[in-house]
């Protein structure tokens, strides 16, 4: 099932439309993009964060772009016995600085350098338990060690609950094809697209107003199915219906058959309703 996209680097072989054509074959989206990309370009693809477009762009490319993990937090934060609490962006973007600042400049240096702090927090200065100091190879000059408090490090403040989000989302079944809309370009899954939704759990009659609002008429509705996805920050709990309708629909509704579905990403969110979507556009 293709939901999210995968980004096919270009590294000059001449196979690469064949390997992105098979991954798609697969149902998952694929896109080629040029060897040279940038951290900020990689930034700026749909579900790449921080710490993902600095890994790829060191390790990939021998960029010097330090790589931030929880397992490099936990270093540097006993290091320096530095008890901010890392649940703070600020402090992890400090950290990610602190970082910059002492990385090698060798293209090879820098891959061993992320992969080997990495490493140490994972392996040595582990979580959920006591660190392995005297294993450790920067023991010497650890504060947190040398001062009795690596095993407190690093300090996390406690997460707040999740925020409940109730959506109502909606398979729209026309002449054969589904539709689709693009997500705003900024804010949670932005620019990826989606199966038309509206906030709230709605019954099957404020459904079909909803339903009305957007131009269509409701022919013959199908089936209803809830799912729930979880986010860092929220959770979705979902009510959505498949129904077949007339009309033309609003403007940014784009009507995809079984081909143009599994060419879009659709985020992982909607995971139910692909399936659910994919096998209707199969009965066609």
């Amino acid at each position: 099932m293709k939901q999210d996209m995968l980004v096919i680097l270009d590294l000059g072989s001449t196979e690469n439309t064949a390997v992105a054509r098979a991954v798609r074959a697969l149902g998952v989206y694929s896109e080629i993009y040029p060897h040279d990309i940038t951290r900020e370009e990689l930034l700026a693809l749909p579900g790449v964060g921080d710490y993902t477009a600095s890994a790829i762009a060191s390790a990939a490319f021998g960029r010097r772009e330090a790589a931030v993990d929880g397992n490099v937090l936990r270093v540097v934060m006993r290091l320096t016995d530095c008890r901010d609490d890392i649940a703070d962006p600020k402090v992890k973007k400090a950290v990610r600085a602190q970082i910059q600042a002492v990385m090698p400049e060798a293209e090879a240096d820098i891959r061993v350098f992320n992969q080997a702090t990495m490493e140490l927090g994972a392996t040595v200065c582990a979580p959920n338990g006591p660190p392995r100091c005297l294993e450790c190879p920067a023991m010497a000059f650890c504060k947190g060690r040398l001062r009795g408090t690596a095993e407190d490090l690093p300090v996390k403040g406690a997460k707040k609950p999740r925020r409940v989000e109730e959506k109502t989302v909606f398979l729209l079944v026309r002449d054969g094809k589904i539709a689709l809309r693009k997500r705003p370009g900024t804010g949670l899954l932005a620019g990826l697209w989606e199966f038309p939704n509206v906030e709230g759990a709605l019954d099957e009659a404020a459904a079909g107003a909803a339903v009305s609002v957007w131009g269509l008429e409701p022919r013959r509705w199908e089936s209803r199915l809830t799912a729930k996805h979880i986010f860092t920050h929220v959770e979705w709990h979902m009510t959505g219906y498949t129904l077949e309708v007339a009309g033309d629909g609003p403007a940014d509704f784009v009507w995809a058959d079984a081909g143009a579905l599994s060419d879009r990403a659709v985020p992982s969110a909607f995971g139910r309703y692909y399936t659910e979507a994919a096998a209707r556009l199969k009965e066609e």
